[in-house]
């Protein structure tokens, strides 16, 4: 980092923020997480690199959402979705529908969950994207289990144990596997 302070190079700076956010978030240091976070979007937001300031605003937004501060995580969710948008980043704005239905859901505004879970999937499978794709329909059959919407649940597990076999990523599958053991009230081993 002091090598780009050096070079006055603020993108390489506010990268470097940005990933060492990442580590520390992993690392269970959310107050670290977040000065690095809110550093790198101010460095962003004055270089005007609007990809750079929604994956910032995403990660801020997750931590916002871990250390409970849901209405701030919302407002870096729908920034971030803005900007993902405008630049047209299909996997960062399902990505970031993704994690802003899982706020939703928490808070059990079901509607709210379903509209962006559903935004997400279709965006996953407009890029093919298994993981992502079996997650979210995961998330789906979840919303509709709690609505009493057993049709819809069966649905969308269905295409989410789709969707983790071709992912082919043992901890996908253990995922899916793991929503609908919860949703039957039992364990699965196998699809």
């Amino acid at each position: 980092m002091e090598l780009y302070r050096v070079e006055k190079n603020n993108i390489g700076l506010a990268n470097s923020l940005q990933s060492l956010g990442d580590l520390e978030k992993r690392l269970g240091k959310i107050a670290e997480a977040e000065q690095r976070y809110t550093q790198a979007i101010a460095i962003y937001r004055s270089e005007g690199a609007s990809l750079g300031l929604a994956n910032s605003l995403k990660s801020l937004g997750d931590v916002e959402t871990e250390a409970g501060n849901l209405g701030v995580a919302q407002d870096h969710y729908e920034q971030a979705i803005e900007l993902y948008r405008k630049g047209g980043r299909t996997l960062g704005l399902a990505n970031t529908l993704q994690s802003l239905g899982d706020l939703e859901r928490s808070q059990k505004r079901f509607k709210e969950a379903t509209e962006h879970y559903t935004t997400a999937r279709d965006l996953y499978r407009l890029e093919r994207h298994m993981t992502g794709l079996a997650y979210t329909c995961s998330e789906l059959a979840r919303v509709s289990h709690a609505v009493f919407d057993f049709a819809g649940s069966i649905e969308h597990l269905t295409e989410a144990v789709a969707a983790a076999k071709a992912s082919n990523a043992q901890s996908v599958i253990e995922y899916v596997q793991g929503v609908q053991g919860e949703i039957h009230g039992k364990s699965l081993t196998t699809f």
